[in-house]
């Protein structure tokens, strides 16, 4: 992998060339969660949802407490209009890091539009 391009590419918001340098990366079983969480927040940033939560999916599966990917999780399962995942992701999120009020924010803003 180049890891200079890559890093070209993601700190320049270049998100085509970034998911072109991650896809084969993260297509192989086993991939880490490390290029799993960056190749979602890519598909994020590309309004690619579907993409974005299986690929936040894998690498919550293989680093549980990895808090920051709990958190783009929520924001991609928010971005889906998939409200009670997103919300999980949010709490999940929360119970990894309390402080973190922008997981605390959008867990609020969950509470709003969910049914009672």
């Amino acid at each position: 992998m180049d890891t200079h391009a890559l890093n070209t590419a993601l700190q320049r918001g270049d998100w085509p060339r970034a998911a072109a340098l991650l896809a084969p990366l993260t297509q192989m079983p086993g991939a880490h969660p490390s290029l799993l969480f960056n190749h979602g927040k890519v598909a994020l940033e590309m309004g690619q949802t579907a993409q974005a939560q299986a690929l936040l999916r894998r690498t919550v599966q293989g680093a549980p407490l990895h808090q920051a990917a709990w958190f783009e999780l929520g924001r991609a399962a928010l971005a889906a209009d998939m409200l009670p995942e997103a919300c999980t992701a949010f709490e999940r999120a929360l119970v990894l890091q309390p402080s973190d009020s922008d997981a605390l924010r959008n867990l609020g803003r969950m509470c709003l539009f969910m049914p009672q």
